[in-house]
């Protein structure tokens, strides 16, 4: 996706009306869907990200085409992440493994009847690597270095206003501070390159998706507070 050099807008709707003003305030959703009309009719950029959970996974795919119909540049949606341990199985929030692979065989089919659709409906989740291997639509990449999947440790990093960083902002992962030390120090320092021992991950460490796909570590954390621990949502058997 090209940089269009304009002013952008990243905006929530986690349902439809009902849902998402449960999850909000009332009127939010309502509220939403104007500003980002107000945002389009401005010429200007405007993506909607949805944060998936047993309780909304049902009504997503209508979220595909409200963003299609909007107009907007570009959807995604990414994981509920527990905050609590006893979050973590609440039969409200999980979505089992069979479950949610159905769901991405539903969004699949969905984003197929968009495909001549302006919104880039982008692929966030890394289980997406996972359900395009078993269709035969991703093909494994030559040696064994990892080339996709999770960025926390690869690429990215979080700066908080006080110079707190972050290996990754959804999960407990503090590994260094910038106004006490250099940021590449932080980058290359022992903190950071505790993410990056692939070979701990207790699930993916077997599987050949390894290299582009390890799941989502802070939706593990948030079950297990071990980001190595297994994806609670991978339905692959290793």
């Amino acid at each position: 996706m090209k940089d269009c050099g304009c002013v952008k807008y990243q905006l929530s709707l986690d349902g439809l009306e009902k849902t998402h003003d449960s999850f909000r305030k009332p009127g939010s959703f309502r509220a939403t869907v104007e500003a980002i009309r107000t945002i389009k009719r401005s010429g200007m950029w405007c993506a909607v990200m949805s944060t998936v959970s047993k309780t909304n996974m049902n009504e997503i795919p209508a979220l595909i085409g409200l963003a299609d119909a909007l107009g907007v540049d570009v959807y995604a949606f990414g994981r509920y992440c527990p905050t609590a341990a006893e979050k973590a199985h609440d039969t409200d929030m999980h979505i089992p493994p069979a479950e949610y692979r159905e769901f991405l065989e539903r969004c699949w089919e969905t984003y197929g009847r968009h495909r001549d659709s302006k919104t880039t409906f982008q692929r966030k989740d890394h289980l997406w690597a996972l359900f395009l291997y078993e269709k035969g639509l991703l093909k494994l990449p030559l040696g064994d270095g990892v080339t996709d999947g999770c960025n926390c440790g690869r690429n990215h990093i979080t700066i908080l206003p006080n110079g707190d960083v972050y290996a990754c902002r959804r999960m407990e992962s503090k590994v260094g501070n910038v106004l006490q030390e250099e940021l590449t120090a932080v980058w290359n320092g022992n903190g950071m390159n505790g993410y990056r021992q692939y070979d701990r991950f207790i699930k993916c460490s077997r599987c050949e998706l390894k290299t582009m796909c390890r799941g989502c570590p802070a939706v593990s954390y948030g079950y297990t507070r071990d980001p190595y621990g297994a994806d609670p949502q991978c339905w692959k058997e290793v």
